[in-house]
């Protein structure tokens, strides 16, 4: 929990010195572990992260897991708490857990994020093809975007856009790189 928090605190610390510096507003996606969520004064933490840095709320994504929304009624709480907000919600590693697709028209959720094991073997395995275009256009059906993890390869790339995925995140397009280097790379130009 302590480490979510901090994490949560530096990416705003980040936002706010980006905007100081005059530089364009990105969102950035932060991953919450279920502890996190669930903690009773989670969302109250989110709001005055927020305002101690008078961060925009639609700059910050909160990523979510599937065993993160088990309970039902408290989830979708915590949820309409958070677009209260104003913060996009995605559901990470979408795919992989053991909840019902119900949850999906319940619950406010911006972004579903495909997991990357659904990805690597997108050219050997004809189920994966099937599960990911049918994530797609499930997704899309209900207003969400989607976004496919782990993309490192052009004919992956190529698949996801055939079939109206056009947003991914891999090293396709670059590995991680300390805050600096993205400032370097991405602010600075």
């Amino acid at each position: 929990i302590q480490i979510g928090d901090w994490v949560l605190e530096e990416v705003c610390k980040y936002q706010r010195d980006w905007k100081l510096n005059g530089f364009r507003p990105v969102r950035i996606a932060v991953n919450i572990s279920p502890k996190q969520f669930k903690q009773d004064d989670f969302v109250i933490k989110v709001e005055k992260v927020l305002e101690r840095y008078k961060i925009n709320p639609k700059h910050i994504e909160l990523e979510i897991t599937e065993s993160s929304m088990v309970n039902v009624d408290e989830t979708e709480g915590i949820l309409n708490r958070l677009k209260a907000l104003g913060v996009y919600v995605s559901v990470d590693d979408f795919g992989t857990g053991y909840s019902s697709l119900s949850y999906l028209k319940k619950y406010p959720i911006d972004i579903i994020k495909i997991d990357q094991s659904f990805i690597a073997d997108i050219n050997k395995d004809e189920k994966n093809e099937a599960i990911i275009k049918a994530i797609i256009t499930l997704s899309k059906n209900l207003g969400m975007d989607v976004i496919a993890e782990g993309v490192e390869y052009t004919d992956q790339e190529q698949f996801l856009k055939q079939f109206n995925c056009h947003k991914g995140q891999g090293y396709l397009y670059n590995k991680p790189i300390p805050v600096e280097k993205i400032v370097e790379q991405y602010f600075m130009l």
